[in-house]
């Protein structure tokens, strides 16, 4: 019964259309929670799954979406009337550049408090790990020029601390900014002749992928591509010396 949830559960996910990375990482979790189980006593190694499904037949191999600097470059010197949608998603995408990828439902969470001593402080959303980077300079203009603006206890215009106060108020305008986001980002690519899929998430792919051209260690900015598991890239975010992080972080 127990190996039928799964495989029903699997083919579930691919029906929805989840990607093989994502299944990837929820199959490892499921597989070192069946083998705890299984090792204490609390299910039978009988109805162990991974003998028979094999997390390696996914094909976890992501599309490389990664910009060059000329690129990033490029969307930086691109002039946008100031306060509109599309010049949001402008400062959306090049603050999670300069800030070695922080995903956009960090961003939205951002308030004062997470600037401290020219540190950007926050607690990852995905991982409930804490996240301590230098801020990139570019990255600290485009926070003064929201912060000298700014209305509500959230520095970038997502949510609005009188309307979004639930979960699931702040989930549905998670989903709706990151639409429009991530629309406008295309408008934005077409006008600086950029022929890559244009989204938030490029911004992540594309810090990491430069500092792997300045010379940074794959081991070093491992924690910026996402792969495998959540746990083993804030290990390898751990292994960061502060200087070492600082250097890294002003090569973007």
């Amino acid at each position: 019964m127990l190996k039928y949830y799964f495989l029903s559960s699997l083919s579930s996910w691919k029906k929805k259309g989840w990607k093989e990375s994502s299944i990837s990482t929820y199959m490892r979790t499921l597989r070192a929670l069946f083998n705890r189980a299984i090792k204490e006593d609390v299910i039978e190694a009988s109805v162990y799954p991974f003998k028979i499904y094999k997390i390696a037949s996914l094909n976890t191999v992501t599309q490389k979406r990664a910009l060059n600097r000329a690129q990033i470059t490029s969307i930086e010197n691109l002039k946008l009337p100031k306060n509109t949608a599309i010049w949001h998603a402008q400062n959306i995408f090049l603050f999670s550049y300069y800030s070695m990828g922080t995903n956009f439902v960090d961003i939205a969470e951002l308030t004062k408090k997470n600037i401290v001593n020219e540190q950007l402080q926050y607690t990852r959303t995905k991982t409930h790990k804490l996240y301590n980077t230098p801020l990139h300079p570019k990255a600290q203009i485009i926070l003064n020029n929201y912060i000298s603006i700014q209305t509500d206890k959230y520095i970038f215009p997502v949510y609005s601390e009188q309307t979004h106060k639930t979960a699931q108020q702040k989930a549905n305008r998670l989903h709706k900014v990151l639409q429009n986001v991530n629309k406008n980002l295309k408008e934005i690519a077409k006008k600086c002749n950029i022929s890559e899929n244009l989204t938030t998430y490029v911004a992540r792919h594309s810090s990491a992928t430069i500092l792997k051209r300045e010379g940074i260690s794959t081991s070093k900015i491992k924690d910026l591509l996402g792969h495998e598991t959540e746990e083993i890239t804030q290990v390898y975010l751990d292994s960061f010396e502060n200087s070492e992080l600082t250097t890294a972080v002003n090569l973007l």
